[in-house]
């Protein structure tokens, strides 16, 4: 009788193994899987809706499951609403962002054109128009004619 209870132990110890190999396959299958939150908690909510149309229907008088059911329902939706506040929050706070960005762009351009007209230690560049005209006024003042 050992050698038979040694079989069935050495095929528990098998069938545990392939089972352990199964569930790290599973396990890594879920992990992979790219799961759709919003999708899957609409579908639950769903079933939920169905059931308790389900239940209102055959067991009206289940009174403890239609008013957990509906709980179930009242929840989620409170979560959806409150879902869409803090999305309507945050589409406004990067609105806000966006905006002071520009603002503070437009000021540093308005301080830059700002410096640049008033800043008297640079020397200016002249366009060659007025190089020459400068030219020929220190030419004038040189050679004694004013005019």
């Amino acid at each position: 009788m050992t050698s038979l209870s040694r079989f069935y132990q050495q095929l528990a110890k098998e069938r545990m193994q392939a089972e352990l190999l199964e569930v790290r396959q599973t396990a890594f299958d879920v992990e992979t899987t790219q799961i759709d939150l919003d999708q899957l908690s609409s579908a639950a909510i769903t079933l939920v809706n169905k059931r308790l149309i389900q239940v209102a229907v055959e067991k009206p008088g289940s009174v403890r499951e239609l008013v957990s059911l509906a709980r179930i329902i009242v929840a989620s939706e409170a979560v959806e609403v409150k879902k869409a506040w803090v999305q309507l929050e945050e589409d406004r706070r990067a609105e806000a962002v966006e905006k002071g960005l520009a603002k503070a762009k437009r000021e540093k351009e308005v301080r830059l054109q700002l410096e640049a007209m008033f800043d008297h230690r640079k020397p200016k560049m002249l366009p060659p128009s007025h190089q020459i005209i400068k030219l020929q006024i220190l030419r004038r003042t040189a050679n004694g004619r004013h005019s």
